[in-house]
Order: structure tokens, then sequence, then C-alpha cells
């Protein structure tokens, strides 16, 4: 914040003898700045709030007029319009009352319902943001698959070659995982469906005001129920949003590291881009994987800012208590760190390179053992424990030679394109993962 000479403009201490500006500071440490964020929805709470006062006949209609069009002057003139004060609450109201008639504004009116009420609002606007973002890159992802549905690689259980299955199978089970991120910003709203002005300090107002009219004015299907839940359940939006950003992080994160794994020169599956590469200081060969890299380091920070809301939350007495300001400061930084994550991957896999040769010569043979014995146990009509067994047996001995199966029947499972087009529907058949594919990119898949 800002500081100016003189007495601060305040929305309280009229009766303080001395004003601790160290105090206010140190309480208001960053929120000004922080609260710029929420600026367009302060401003449409503020419009809404003002309509309901003069709906209501606790404003005139001169006094409503003024007000309006004072924050229309703000709408068109931005932020940067606003004096810095203790927070942003308290710039609208030093605005409006330089430029109209505003001395009952804040009636039926508390910080403690403003600050709940915009970050609402923000956030409904985020989550059909976000919910679009991971959409698009649940679409790269499809896109990638669909070019990469016959490219033969091994599957990974416990960092141990395990199956047969193709990159695009891989890149499809990521845009499925992003598409029920997306899924989950597109329930936060529905969940989060009442409006919290109105709600006052927490216990409401003694004044005749229509808080549904306020709640259909913002957008809301209705008013809260209860005003001290409404002020007490803060952290609950910032909580549920923080997770679903914690979510796609993680996905991002697991992604991550499945690429700069298959990246190095170990495995050489896969190149970067170098528009998503860094070089060394020192070492003239080096091309690192940093953005990748950053997303990991970047999904700590998210898991850190939500455990962070949780536990600044966990031992609030019912009603407001100031705190919960920082929940806001870490649900804003876990948005500023999500977003560009999400952008960055997009690039990375649309620019992603293949060695497909590498990536089928690296297939060990044993990862045929389970088609092995799956169709031993079902031709020969063994049962599938003891066909299990068996193999087991002879990949000990270091060979399938030994067991009871026709070498067509051996060499036919065995081969890691009759394994694939024999998957199951869920699984890397190539012409299951190339239909699925398709329909997240003509809008149509989910799960």
């Amino acid at each position: 914040m800002n500081k100016k000479k003189g007495k601060p403009q305040l929305l309280w201490g009229s009766g303080y003898k001395n004003i601790g500006q160290q105090a206010i500071d140190f309480c208001a440490s960053g929120d000004w700045e922080a609260d710029l964020a929420l600026f367009e929805a302060e401003l449409a709470a503020s419009k809404a709030h003002v309509k309901m006062l003069h709906s209501q006949k606790l404003i005139s209609g001169k006094d409503a007029k003024g007000m309006l069009i004072a924050l229309a002057k703000l709408e068109k003139a931005g932020a940067k319009a606003l004096e810095p004060a203790e927070d942003i609450h308290t710039s609208f109201d030093i605005f409006l009352n330089k430029h109209a008639q505003a001395g009952n504004f804040r009636l039926a009116l508390s910080r403690n319902d403003q600050v709940v009420t915009s970050e609402h609002v923000f956030l409904q606007a985020k989550a059909k943001a976000f919910s679009s973002q991971l959409q698009l890159l649940a679409k790269v992802l499809a896109k990638k698959s669909l070019k990469t549905s016959g490219a033969v690689m091994a599957g990974y259980t416990h960092h141990q070659q395990a199956l047969p299955t193709t990159f695009g199978h891989l890149m499809l089970a990521f845009a499925y995982a992003f598409q029920r991120d997306a899924k989950k910003f597109e329930a936060w709203p529905d969940l989060h469906d009442s409006c919290e002005l109105g709600a006052g300090t927490s216990f409401g107002t003694t004044l005749p005001i229509d808080a549904q009219k306020t709640a259909k004015l913002l957008g809301f299907s209705h008013a809260s129920p209860n005003s001290l839940d409404a002020i007490s359940s803060r952290w609950e939006l910032e909580a549920d949003f923080t997770y679903c950003l914690a979510s796609a992080m993680t996905h991002l994160s697991i992604l991550a590291q499945t690429l700069i794994l298959f990246s190095t020169s170990e495995f050489g599956y896969v190149s970067l881009g170098d528009a998503h590469s860094t070089g060394s200081s020192a070492m003239p060969q080096k091309k690192n994987p940093d953005v990748l890299e950053a997303i990991k380091g970047k999904t700590a920070e998210v898991h850190s800012s939500l455990l962070a809301i949780l536990s600044l939350s966990k031992s609030n007495l019912a009603g407001y208590n100031k705190e919960g300001q920082w929940g806001k400061h870490e649900m804003l930084e876990a948005i500023a760190h999500t977003q560009p994550s999400i952008k960055m991957m997009a690039q990375v896999i649309d620019s992603l390179k293949l060695d497909e040769k590498k990536m089928l010569a690296s297939l060990s043979p044993l990862t045929t053992s389970l088609p092995v014995a799956e169709n031993f146990s079902q031709k020969y009509g063994v049962p599938f424990k003891k066909a299990k067994a068996e193999v087991e047996k002879a990949i000990a001995k270091g060979s399938f030679k030994g067991l009871p199966i026709s070498t067509a029947d051996l060499a036919l499972w065995q081969s890691p394109v009759w394994i694939l087009a024999h998957a199951s529907a869920s699984g890397p058949n190539p012409k299951e993962v190339e239909k699925k594919a398709k329909e997240i990119l003509a809008g149509n898949g989910g799960n």
C-alpha cells in the first residue's frame, strides 16, 4: 500500500485518538495490491448493491444515479483511477465520495461480505476460463494421440516395462485427465451458487434489503440463506477452487515427469523443442527440460497454497477473522502458477518429437508375457493361474520355448502389433485410441 502524508482515509477509526499506521500496514500487507485482481468483481458487486438500495427505497434516485455514473467512470478509467488505501473496498469508497453523493453507499454493507462476494464473482469467471483452457489442452493431447496411435512403446508399472502400449494411448490418458479437471471447474459454480452480499458483518442488517435481487444481478441463483455461514465459509470458496487448481497441476506434474524421463539420453523416446528447453552455463551439450521441471515446482507451490488455506481456516471462531485475508493471497498465487503452466504444457505437447524406432527397439520381449499367459490359458484350456505359473517358470529359465505352445501361436502372441490390435476397448488398440481422440477433438468425448 502506498503511504501518503496526513491522516489515512479509512472506513473506521473516527473515535480513535491515535491511528496506528504501522499496525494498518502490518495487517494489510499486500492487500491492496492483491485486491486489484478483484477490481472488476468489486465493480460489479458495487453496482448491484447500489441498484438494490435504490429498489428498496433506502437511497434516493438522485443518489443512486450519481453513484452509478461514478462507477461507470471508474469502469472506463480502470483500477489506475483508484487511490491506494487499506484495501480495495476503501479505495472504492474514496472514489465514490469524490465523484458522487455516496454517504449512504455503505448502508447494509460490510467489508466482510464485500470481500467474500468479490472473490466469489471473480472465481466464477475464473472457473469458466480454466475449464476452457483445460479443454483446449485435452484437445492438443488428443491431436497428438491421433498422430501417434501406432507408435509402439513399453507401458510401465513400478518404473519397469510392463506391457506393449502406444504413445497415443499415453497422450489420450492425459487428455481424459484434463477433461475431468475441466469438469471440476464447471461444477464449482454450481456448488457455490449463493451470493453473500447482504450478509453484512456476519449477522445481517436491520434494514429491509433484498439480497435475492442482489444475487440475481450478480448472476447467482439465490442469496445465502444464513449470514453467518456466508461469511464463515469464505475459506470453502478458496479451498475448493484451489483444489481444482491442485488437481490440474498434479496431472501436469505427472505428465511433466513422464516426459522428462522419456527425454533422457537413457530413454530417448521424445525430444523437446528448443523453445521449451534451456542450456547450461558450463556444459555445451545440455538441453534441459526446465519448462517441465518448473511445472513440477509450481505444482508444489499450488499444493502448499491449498494446505495453507485449509490451515488458516481450521481454528477460526465462526464469523469473520482477519487471517482469512491470507487465504486470498494463497488462492491468487495458485491461480498465477496454474494459468501459465497449462499454456506451456500445451505448447510442449504440440512441438514434441518422437523417436518411434528407438521406442520400439527398447521394448523387451518379456512385455508380452501376460498376453502369452492369457492366450495359453484360453486356447489350450489351462486354468489361468497354472498358465501364469508356467510362463513365470519359462521366464526364469530364460525362454518361452519350453512351454507346451505351438511355435506359430507363440510368435503371434509375442507380436506387439497383434497384442495392440487385440487390446480391449479402453486399452492401446490403435483403432480405439483414434476413435476416442476424434471424439474429443469433435467435442463429444469424455469420461
